[in-house]
């Protein structure tokens, strides 16, 4: 379990919430263990997309689908912020990490709220490891 009292999440951690998959347990704790979750807005349209490819792979129905997208719609276990005072930081660690602008964008969110990222995206993981971010990236399932 992930000791700490404010995080950073990601889609990969967040969508375990409603789809059981590798991960979900740990997932729950962290929701109902950390008192301050957070994420850039992007979040919504990470989130949305995943459910949408789950069900175009078969793993979800369309019906379950539309109750998953309701219920995080009404959620507020995440607090959200705007993407865009993010993009110069992000932009900054995706050139330097030669890595996607969107994983940049929650790097620099962690980083702005000085707490950590955790994330069950393993390129991310890997994208980080031995960088000045590593201290700020915790995977979901341990090392």
């Amino acid at each position: 379990m992930i000791a700490a009292s404010r995080l950073v999440l990601d889609a990969s951690v967040v969508v375990k919430w409603y789809v059981p998959e590798r991960g979900t347990p740990e997932a729950i704790a962290i929701r109902n263990a950390v008192p301050f979750l957070a994420a850039p807005d992007l979040l919504t349209a990470e989130f949305g997309n995943t459910v949408w490819k789950k069900v175009q792979r078969g793993e979800i129905v369309h019906t379950d689908a539309d109750a998953i997208i309701q219920a995080f719609a009404a959620s507020r276990q995440v607090a959200l912020y705007p993407a865009r005072p993010l993009l110069t930081p992000a932009f900054a660690v995706a050139a330097d990490l030669n890595h996607p602008i969107y994983d940049a964008l929650y790097l620099a969110l962690a980083g702005v709220l000085g707490c950590t990222l955790v994330t069950d995206d393993q390129r991310l993981v890997r994208a980080v490891a031995g960088t000045r971010f590593a201290s700020a990236v915790q995977p979901l399932m341990g090392p």
